[in-house]
């Protein structure tokens, strides 16, 4: 028996030949959460989820559309999970890479001005996003998956930078 508590939407896409972020997807997605419900799963991370930039005319990164993420989280928090998980922010491009990048622009390294520019922008949506929905006590935010050895220092810059703007959130 194989037990998680995580779910990607393009496996449910994959999986069940459906249209991401379709009807049928989110009635899916919808049994993929009762089930991990009926095996008292008390806590949900949505994975690979589209993180959005939104960017100005010359390309640059000025803001943040999390309307996805919000939407996968708010059909959780109304299906009963009592702790939920954000997306994660970054991760590194091989296995032995000595340092982190942002997973919606792979080519910044979160020990570069630009990446603190940009998890300022983010983190303040984020943080926006947690207060609406009152989400403050129930959430936890992954920052990597599997961080590595070799990385260890870009990960806790970009935990530093993470606690700066939402210290009150693990």
């Amino acid at each position: 028996l194989m037990v998680c508590n995580w779910l990607y939407p393009n496996h449910i896409k994959i999986g069940h030949n459906v249209e991401l972020y379709s009807d049928e997807y989110y009635r899916i997605y919808r049994r993929y959460l009762s089930h991990l419900l009926d095996i008292r799963s008390n806590h949900f991370c949505l994975m690979g989820i589209e993180i959005t930039p939104i960017r100005d005319e010359n390309e640059k990164i000025v803001d943040f559309d999390l309307s996805l993420l919000e939407k996968h989280l708010q059909i959780a928090d109304e299906m009963g999970f009592p702790v939920l998980y954000g997306a994660y922010i970054a991760h590194w491009n091989h296995w032995t890479d000595d340092n982190l990048y942002l997973l919606w622009d792979k080519s910044v390294a979160v020990t570069e001005r630009e990446a603190y520019r940009q998890l300022a922008l983010y983190l303040a949506r984020l943080r926006e996003m947690i207060e609406l929905n009152g989400w403050e006590e129930r959430f936890i935010q992954p920052l990597v998956d599997e961080p590595q050895v070799n990385n260890e220092r870009p990960y806790r810059i970009l935990a530093a930078i993470y606690r700066k703007f939402i210290p009150y959130i693990p």
